[in-house]
């Protein structure tokens, strides 16, 4: 069977429709619980090797975010399903997704390996990495069954085109200029995104710093954390009252 049709009684199918529905809450609750096995390191050395990997995993995620920012701003597709299933009203091409199946995905990836940066603990990585793997590849499998009904030939022509998970750079510049990018669409379909991963590595760093050196000790660093988070809480309360007054626009 094609990758673009895959059985759909297939377990990676049936993983995918359960991973689907709950996908937003899955991996966020679960990094959280793998930050719960991290160890203070026991050197000055490994403390700053900790440092890098922090810094490290907040970039990561920063490309994460840009990537799914970009892909919003050039072509909305359906991401939220319908009843918690794969849907799509048509077969979207247009945007980045004529040079990735999946870039969403791939930034959410992006993002979620970034917070196991964060953690950066040996057992974090062996656990969070093949279910990050795991959990998008089975949701995808179950939104190429769907697509691959809904859509047949089309839909096969699409897969034999642009690669899976990988990135197409052909055509890319042609692809940026051929639309406007809609910052307010970003604003009203994205504003949660980046306040969820936020405020969990905010939760890791506070969890790490307090581990390491107690609490009273760490009053320098959990101030300016909770600054940055009382800025992320407003910016995100404005984009939501924005949205609901429909300021943002509208699909």
């Amino acid at each position: 069977m094609s990758a673009a049709d895959p059985s759909s009684g297939s377990p990676l199918v049936v993983i995918g429709r359960y991973a689907f529905r709950y996908r937003d809450a899955l991996l966020p609750i679960a990094l959280l619980g793998l930050a719960a096995l991290w160890h203070p390191p026991d050197s000055p050395a490994g403390r700053r090797l900790d440092q890098l990997a922090f810094t490290a995993g907040v970039a990561l995620a920063l490309a994460g975010q840009s990537l799914r920012a970009l892909v919003i701003g050039l072509s909305y597709i359906i991401r939220g399903g319908r009843n918690r299933t794969a849907y799509a009203e048509r077969l979207v091409q247009e945007g980045i997704f004529g040079h990735c199946r999946n870039p969403l995905y791939v930034g959410n990836a992006c993002i979620q390996t970034g917070m196991l940066l964060a953690i950066n603990d040996v057992w974090a990585y062996l656990i969070g990495l093949p279910l990050i793997a795991l959990v998008y590849r089975a949701i995808v499998a179950a939104e190429e069954h769907f697509l691959a009904e809904a859509f047949g030939d089309a839909y096969r022509d699409y897969c034999a085109r642009v690669p899976r998970f990988g990135f197409r750079f052909s055509g890319l510049r042609a692809t940026m200029r051929a639309a406007p990018f809609d910052w307010p669409r970003v604003v009203r379909k994205e504003y949660g995104t980046p306040f969820a991963w936020i405020s969990i590595l905010i939760a890791i760093a506070i969890y790490k710093e307090v581990r390491t050196v107690g609490f009273e000790a760490s009053v320098p660093v959990i101030e300016p954390a909770l600054v940055i988070w009382s800025v992320a809480v407003a910016a995100y309360l404005v984009a939501r009252t924005l949205k609901k007054a429909n300021r943002l626009g509208s699909d």
